[in-house]
């Protein structure tokens, strides 16, 4: 259990979900970009992860943000500017 109050899979659900392209693709009723192949919901599990070590060891709140924001915002960066993507499934969609 964190500082916050929280448990390591609340803080990497909560980072995953709520990062802003799903909500904005969803409002204006197109596919959200994460199934599209964009690298959003990984720097984002990865920041979250960074977050929940820093945490876990005792790091100061503040440099905790900072490092787990770093590391999605420079892994999103990267994966824009180099043009990385995600990898897709492949096959027939079953809903």
């Amino acid at each position: 259990m964190s500082r916050a109050g929280c448990g390591i899979s609340s803080a990497i659900f909560t980072f995953c979900t709520t990062t802003k392209a799903n909500d904005r693709d969803l409002m204006a009723n197109r596919v959200p970009e994460v199934f599209r192949g964009e690298l959003y919901a990984i720097p984002a599990l990865a920041g979250s992860v960074v977050v929940v070590v820093l945490d876990g060891l005792g790091q100061r709140t503040l440099v905790v943000a900072l490092a787990g924001a770093g590391v999605c915002l420079t892994w999103r960066l990267l994966a824009l500017r180099l043009h990385w993507r995600a990898p897709l499934p492949t096959g027939p969609a079953n809903v």
